[in-house]
């Protein structure tokens, strides 16, 4: 018993930093009386008026701010200052700040001229146009804060770690919520001045049209708390990290396995519960109703599709404040605990990893079956030597979740197939026409193929590239980082080994994914919902989608100073190429609506539907092989098959641009390019001044 009493002793010390000091107890004290204020007003706010409840809310946070001024409440120390400072003053951000300001403005171009007659926008389609770009604004608000999010904050611990400073902040007298806080708090505040580039453009349509200004603050109040939220998430991983891309692959995981799981919970609640199933009913409905409802209280995809639902309604307005009040506790919850686990655990995460050997990562049956060097040594190095993404066990956890549910999909066609055939044979319904036409197997495989290859094997190529790109935008800078850049500049390598080497690496890092994605085709193939000719077309397609963002990514690891500038970069990069066309897209339609001839901009339309949106071509190739036999629509469908094949071509023309400027731009930085000085006059002896004595 007291061995057991003195091992839980330990491992308190070691996980938990104490202090008795007075100081300590003064901050204890005064937060433990600021927070019973916080449980008081929370419990007694139903007998409250909403004046007394915004009086009251006000004072709390004054006080905060009066023990934080005299230090009986220490939040932020000098890195939030210095943070806030140094981010100020990087010139990217203002370039990315304008670049969002310009796509806003040219959304309300695109918007005006949808609604455009003769020059004018006429009175009684004002509030239709203000209500178009509304949407279209806080669609694409949302898009930038969850793929920016993660990039800003997730490398704000990890980055410190692999340039090797977190050492000597963590042997400074800062506490650990100083350190994370103030990470956090600055990297927010500089997400906040984006978000907020947009609010006077917004502003714009209070003179045209006019919007409810409730929609207005519950789509910056939902903005807002996502942005927090994914911050906070960001910074967790960012403690559990080694390097600043597995926080950034960790947090994305995390989001979209939320997002995919809490949609399937619900699917399958709505399944059960059909009257051909009945597996669902009474008190355990309302059950899982009320915990499937708990659990998407945070999920936008499932808060979108309430408001779909309630729109135009007269509802709208209290569905929107209910689902508003959700979606602030869920998220106000989320940011509370992966802010409090990342106070506590950045020191003792530290610790353990700066104790760990390195020789522990390497266990002994790789170091036995690795192949010996040969002639390549840089390529041995990033395909074998070099890390790949390394997770937390959490993280690890968070990947077999989304691998498993993947499956489920497939899965559960083909057992419901099978069972179908035990039990009754395939029925033939020749009741519809359209399904009349096919077998029983062939309509299984349809359903495989718009159920689980073209959707789900999508999303995860999608994120493979995503990973590959996040790679290859670490490739250069990270040498730079743990200062081995100039060590392997020393080699007798040239340049272009040297960026091959890395190009292919970053290609290679997801080689164990494949499996994950092969799986999911080889399910196909067996369940009849993907033709076997469509596997080389998947493969090739995947293969220059990667070669491109890994050429991308390369060449910003070059001209960036740091992995996280590259990373933002890349990522702000990827998706402005391919999806951000989509504005030029809806501009020319918009052109062949006002021309009312409809047909001169279709080949354009059909182009960079097919051929320039990579996650669009993944899912078009992805042939079952009945689309082509249909003979409604058959030609238009190759039609698109001859797009997506163009486009192709225009994505790996550009990944050898990129590699051509990457090799450029790396032969100039590091001095191997040959520069040819003119000749110098040399002057005769007899021209030449006397040598002073």
């Amino acid at each position: 018993m007291s061995s057991f009493v003195n091992n839980c002793a330990s491992w308190f010390q070691r996980n938990v930093g104490w202090s008795n000091s007075w100081q300590s107890w003064q901050e204890r004290v005064a937060f433990f009386c600021w927070l019973t204020g916080v449980i008081a007003v929370l419990c007694f706010r139903a007998d409250l008026s909403a004046e007394l409840e915004v009086v009251l809310w006000t004072v709390l946070v004054l006080v905060l701010a009066i023990f934080s001024r005299r230090g009986l409440i220490k939040l932020f120390g000098p890195v939030l200052f210095y943070d806030l400072v140094r981010t100020a003053r990087r010139s990217r951000y203002f370039f990315i700040r304008t670049a969002y300001g310009v796509l806003m403005l040219f959304v309300l171009f695109c918007v005006f001229l949808a609604h455009d007659s003769g020059g004018t926008v006429p009175a009684n389609r004002m509030a239709e146009f203000a209500a178009s770009f509304f949407v279209f604004f806080m669609a694409v608000q949302y898009a930038f804060v969850l793929i920016l999010t993660p990039a800003y904050t997730a490398g704000a611990i990890a980055d410190e770690k692999e340039r090797k400073t977190l050492e000597f902040i963590l042997a400074t007298d800062l506490r650990n919520r100083e350190i994370v806080l103030s990470k956090l708090v600055s990297r927010l505040a500089n997400l906040t001045l984006l978000v907020l580039t947009g609010l006077p453009i917004l502003a714009m349509l209070q003179f045209i049209g006019g919007i409810d200004p409730d929609h207005v603050l519950a789509g910056f109040a939902a903005t807002g708390l996502t942005a927090a939220s994914l911050a906070a998430l960001s910074i967790l991983w960012s403690v559990h990290s080694r390097k600043p891309r597995d926080a950034i692959i960790l947090a994305y995981l995390t989001a979209i396995a939320y997002v995919i799981v809490g949609s399937l919970l619900k699917l399958a609640i709505v399944l059960l519960a059909m009257p051909g199933w009945d597996l669902l009913s009474g008190t355990p409905l309302l059950i899982a109703n009320g915990l499937a409802d708990s659990f998407n209280a945070g999920n936008p995809l499932m808060v979108v599709i309430e408001l779909a639902a309630h729109w135009g309604r007269q509802t709208l307005g209290d569905t929107m404040f209910l689902l508003l009040r959700n979606f602030a506790i869920f998220h106000g919850v989320a940011i509370a605990v992966c802010t409090a686990l990342s106070v506590w655990r950045v020191r003792a995460v530290a610790l353990k990893e700066s104790s760990t050997s390195t020789r522990k990562t390497a266990r002994s049956w790789r170091v036995k079956h690795r192949p010996p060097v040969g002639n390549s040594p840089m390529l041995w190095k990033e395909i074998l030597a070099e890390p790949g993404f390394r997770f937390h066990w959490l993280g690890r956890i968070i990947v077999y979740i989304l691998v498993v549910v993947s499956f489920i999909p497939a899965l559960t066609i083909l057992c419901y197939a099978l069972v179908t055939f035990l039990n009754e044979g395939f029925p033939t319904d020749h009741s519809n026409y359209y399904y009349s036409r096919y077998s029983s197997w062939d309509r299984i495989g349809m359903t495989m193929n718009t159920s689980s290859v073209r959707p789900v094997g999508t999303i995860v190529a999608c994120f493979l590239l995503l990973s590959v790109a996040v790679r290859a935008s670490t490739s250069i800078t990270s040498e730079r980082e743990r200062e081995t850049f100039d060590t392997l500049l020393t080699t007798p390598m040239d340049s272009d080994n040297i960026l091959f080497s890395k190009w292919l690496g970053s290609l290679l890092s997801v080689r164990w994914a494949w499996l994950w994605l092969g799986a999911i085709w080889g399910l196909g193939v067996i369940g009849n919902g993907l033709h076997i000719v469509a596997l080389p077309l998947l493969l090739a397609a995947w293969l220059v989608f990667a070669a491109f963002v890994a050429s991308l990514g390369i060449f910003f690891s070059v001209v960036s100073r740091s992995s996280l500038r590259s990373v933002v970069w890349t990522l702000l990069t990827i998706t402005i190429l391919a999806f951000g066309h989509w504005m030029l897209t809806l501009c020319c339609g918009l052109l062949t609506f006002f021309t009312r001839s409809g047909r001169e901009f279709e080949f354009l339309l059909k182009f960079q539907a097919a051929g320039l949106t990579p996650p669009f071509t993944l899912g078009l190739l992805a042939l079952q092989g009945k689309e082509i036999d249909r003979d409604y629509g058959r030609s238009e469908f190759l039609e698109f098959i001859a797009y997506a094949l163009m486009g192709l071509a225009f994505w790996a023309g550009g990944a050898v641009a990129l590699w051509f400027m990457a090799s450029y731009r790396f032969r100039q930085m590091t001095g191997r390019t040959d520069v040819r000085y003119p000749e110098r006059t040399t002057i005769s002896s007899e021209r030449r001044p006397p040598a002073l004595l």
